[in-house]
């Protein structure tokens, strides 16, 4: 089921919400139906009626997505209320403007949320502003059997102790994302500069000791806004060199990532831009099974 936000482009109703339930007979429900999955878009989620969670049996929801949406902390806090157990295995979070008003996690509940249960393998996150949410306190250490994990919070990269944190937490992890902005000024000009060089051959080095990691996923922002600079050429060129860096850190081992993916768009968009769909996929370019 999705939920969105009626005539976005008229600003002052910009993030209402028309109870659509009133007009599906939800609101005196006896019986809750089974949702397997649910996505929020454009959304102020305070305004959600109650009747949308009491509509639904919590247990069968096993896909969440909030797009471009604020006071998520509302979704959250529900679904740590419910007597019933919480069994989502995937969690999509996605926010494209500055128009959002992010908080310190804290407030906004995301790393309480996470830690009330155990049964995430999918979780993607993408945030244009910096997000508070502290990654080194051990935020998805419940999730044992987590095998994709795009983390795109804001801050240009994971630090090495997160990383040792996930690996040591997470034994069945196959993807790994998350923001590298140092490879952004080599993409622009198609080779691979020192920075760049010396920071993905750290991540290389921590990322070969995951024991089933198959895929990484580098994700940055463009120097430049036209869509020229950045070229299947200039992708390829990058790609395989951080193979290569890998292949030199897992050394005599047995390889296990067979994809380098390396997406680069536009972090930030206005609100007209947003409303109106004109969020560009990710350019990427995936580096599958390579022979050195």
């Amino acid at each position: 089921m999705v939920l969105g936000r009626d005539n976005p482009t008229r600003d002052h109703q910009a993030f209402q919400l028309q109870n659509p339930f009133r007009n599906f007979g939800l609101l005196v429900r006896s019986n809750p139906f089974w949702l397997r999955e649910l996505s929020l878009v454009g959304l102020n989620l305070q305004q959600l009626p109650p009747a949308m969670y009491t509509s639904f049996n919590i247990t069968s929801l096993r896909v969440l997505q909030l797009k471009q949406s604020i006071y998520l902390e509302k979704v959250f806090e529900y679904l740590m209320s419910s007597k019933e157990p919480l069994l989502l295995h995937t969690l999509k979070i996605s926010i494209h403007s500055y128009r959002e008003s992010l908080q310190p996690d804290e407030a906004f509940g995301f790393a309480a949320f996470c830690k009330s249960f155990s049964t995430l393998k999918r979780v993607e996150v993408e945030i244009c502003a910096d997000w508070q949410t502290n990654l080194d306190a051990h935020v998805l250490s419940s999730h044992s059997k987590l095998e994709v994990c795009i983390l795109s919070l804001g801050v240009p990269s994971l630090n090495m102790a997160t990383l040792q944190i996930l690996r040591a937490n997470h034994k069945s992890l196959k993807v790994l994302g998350f923001r590298c902005q140092q490879i952004a000024p080599s993409l622009d000009q198609g080779r691979f500069f020192q920075e760049a060089k010396k920071r993905t051959r750290g991540l290389a080095v921590e990322l070969s000791l995951f024991e089933k990691l198959e895929g990484w996923q580098l994700i940055c922002q463009p120097v430049h806004s036209d869509p020229s600079p950045v070229t299947l050429v200039s992708c390829r060129t990058i790609a395989m060199e951080i193979y290569q860096q890998i292949v030199a850190a897992y050394g005599t081992r047995p390889l296990t990532i067979n994809t380098i993916s390396i997406l680069a768009r536009d972090i930030y968009y206005t609100q007209d831009e947003v409303n109106a769909g004109k969020i560009p996929d990710m350019r990427r370019f995936q580096f599958l099974d390579v022979v050195a």
